[in-house]
């Protein structure tokens, strides 16, 4: 982690710049793209992007830095999670010790009958990230002889210079809040940015608004570390590689400032300077994404506003696949030691097929302001196939109701559709066998779906069950209280709910002697004393819906709970307060108390110190998967304090 650890605190800042894109409410911005940005850099052709035509807002950027420093120094958390790693690695080499009694025949026999060369051929150059991950499995290895394995003279080296790099760099974000940590990297709030393909290849490319800012902050890490990264030099442009410190690595990290611009992505190791031009942009595409304003079509084309958005197109992979290899997949599979497999008449067109049933993948920001921000993602389907998926789609109670709610969570769908889809599709495919062998085993995929689901038992239940909605108004945990005080309302959607109530009565004794009518009249259980619920608990029932609900007051809601509204019609649902938070908080706080390992226990606070950070920054989160006439769409609102 020696080489990585200098990139850690970028790819974090970064990560600040690029998470919170919002803007005016439900406007996107002029839309202009210039004769340098990022964007003028993406192959056209590219077959996944992420990116932004306009940077966000600058009014809102500094509403969410300004949030975000009131809760604290986040350089501060940075750096105590960056102690938390450093014990692990001390811990290791103090287990290494002759006085530990570490060491073993654990130590002489590693994993998957690998011998210790690569552990002992690793340079120190090698990631601090590897070095931690040996340690959770370092209790299983830790009785072997000093010396071997993980107690190797050169993996002892290399924690060591690790923890050089983690103080060197938690020297420099401790104390920093959010302006302070983007200074260090040389960004802004309003930095254009994109993560894209050459071919399969990803690149981030984002603008700096200070490159002298980050050239430094990458000098300092050196000194302080006591050692430099490698450098190389393409044309008149320097970079950096981040490198594995093995021997044999096939494929490095490169990195360089450009102009104003960061670009950080993939290279063989010892890269000609024609990759290295070609990765690094110095050649651009013969046609760009601004060039065919694709991005900009699509965000017109699905309500994307131009402050990030992106695609996964199908269509566009299968063609990287089937053209002949270009010079820099030359150059990739000849430093893995691969050739590009020949895809022969058969397998093209039914991957083709493929791509047209299921062309993009795409997402993007569909609302943003300072009190609001929507995310909309949509998996696209041929307009056959989603005409079949939506005959699943059921109403799911309790919508309204759930708003107010402390958090919910519910599924709802037609299973009855189930098996005539199932069988519609295994016929089809029984007809027109995949004949592809990368796609054989969808022919036995097909067939088992209509075995399944075309079950007798399944038959039978489907029209009992078609969802359920979870809504929770109290949730309050008490140490001295083994059974947490719960508000809540559940309501259960059937075709047949008296069916349903038969079942329901082997589960919860009492609800079967009711005499429940479909008139969504409550009626109270009678006590249960083996229940550990200790509250009121009543049911009701309609044409359509079971509703139980527990808790004082909480039976006043259960008509509400059964109200269906087909505009509503959500195949998953899930919301929360920002409140929840704090109940993960103190749940984690509770798991901490109970740990003996300091960093372990130290890792879990700070979990919980964030999830009280998010529980002051939102009033209420909520997010859903829709069955659509575009495919399948995941939509997610933020409501923020």
């Amino acid at each position: 982690m020696r080489k990585i650890i200098p990139s850690l605190l970028i790819v974090g800042v970064v990560a600040i710049a690029g998470c919170k894109k919002e803007g005016a409410a439900g406007t996107s911005g002029p839309g202009v793209i210039a004769a340098d940005d990022p964007l003028t850099y993406v192959p056209s052709d590219t077959p996944y992007v992420m990116a932004n035509i306009d940077p966000q807002p600058a009014d809102v950027s500094n509403y969410w830095i300004e949030k975000i420093d009131k809760s604290g120094k986040i350089g501060d958390m940075y750096a105590s999670q960056i102690d938390g790693v450093e014990k692990i690695l001390r811990d290791q080499t103090a287990n290494c010790s002759p006085a530990s009694g570490g060491g073993g025949s654990a130590m002489q026999d590693p994993p998957n009958g690998q011998s210790g060369s690569d552990d002992a051929n690793a340079s120190p150059a090698s990631e601090p990230a590897s070095a931690a991950a040996d340690a959770s499995s370092a209790p299983a290895q830790e009785a072997g002889v000093t010396g071997s394995g993980i107690c190797s003279p050169e993996n002892v080296a290399e924690r060591a210079k690790s923890i050089k790099y983690m103080d060197a760099v938690k020297a420099e974000v401790a104390g920093k809040d959010v302006k302070g940590l983007m200074d260090l990297a040389g960004v802004d709030m309003q930095a254009h940015f994109a993560i894209y393909g050459i071919g399969l290849v990803p690149v981030l490319r984002i603008e700096l608004a200070k490159p002298d800012n980050l050239r430094a902050t990458i000098g300092r890490l050196e000194t302080a570390s006591g050692s430099k990264l490698s450098t190389g030099k393409v044309g008149s442009l320097d970079y950096w590689v981040i490198d594995s410190g093995k021997s044999d690595a096939k494929l490095e990290g490169v990195f360089a400032i450009s102009g104003k611009q960061l670009v950080a992505t993939l290279a063989p190791v010892k890269p000609s300077d024609a990759d290295l031009k070609t990765l690094f942009g110095l050649d651009k595409p013969a046609k760009s994404l601004a060039d065919s304003g694709d991005l900009a079509a699509l965000d017109k084309r699905m309500n994307y506003l131009t402050y990030t958005s992106g695609y996964f197109d199908s269509a566009k992979l299968v063609a990287v696949l089937k053209a002949p290899p270009t010079p820099l997949e030359t150059s990739f599979l000849t430093a893995i030691g691969e050739k590009k497999p020949a895809i022969d008449a058969v397998c093209s067109s039914e991957y083709d097929q493929l791509a047209a049933a299921w062309p993009r993948a795409s997402f993007g920001v569909t609302d943003l302001s300072v009190q609001h921000m929507a995310v909309r993602g949509v998996l696209e389907t041929r307009a056959d196939i989603a005409k079949d998926l939506m005959t699943l789609r059921a109403p799911m109670a309790g919508m309204k109701l759930a708003q107010g709610s402390l958090f919910d969570f519910g599924f709802s769908a037609n299973l009855t559709k189930l098996p005539e889809l199932a069988t519609k599709y295994a016929d089809a495919i029984a007809k027109s066998p995949w004949k592809c062998p990368q796609l054989a085993n969808l022919n036995q995929s097909a067939e088992q779906s209509r075995i399944t689901l075309t079950n007798p038992g399944f038959a039978g239940y489907a029209p009992m069950f078609h969802g359920f909605h979870a809504i929770v108004d109290k949730l309050v945990m008490k140490d001295d209280q083994p059974v947490p005080d719960v508000a809540a309302v559940v309501a259960i959607g059937s075709d047949n709910p008296a069916s349903l109530l038969a079942m329901a009565g082997s589960m919860v004794p009492g609800i079967g002697s009711l005499g429940l009518k479909t008139d969504g009249v409550p009626k109270a259980l009678p006590p249960m004393p083996n229940l550990p619920v200790n509250a009121p608990i009543f049911a009701a029932m309609t044409e359509k819906q079971l509703s139980i609900s527990i808790g004082t007051g909480e039976d006043a809601k259960l008509g509400d709970a059964m109200k269906l509204d087909d505009a509503q019609q959500p195949l998953f649902a899930a919301g929360a307060k920002g409140e929840a938070y704090h109940l993960i908080a103190q749940i984690q706080r509770k798991a901490a108390a109970a740990i003996n390992d300091p960093s372990m226990k130290q890792s879990m606070e700070q979990q919980a110190k964030m999830m009280d950070m998010q529980a002051d920054w939102f009033k209420r989160i909520d997010m859903s998967v829709e069955l659509t006439d575009a495919g399948i769409e995941l939509h997610e609102s933020v409501n923020v304090q």
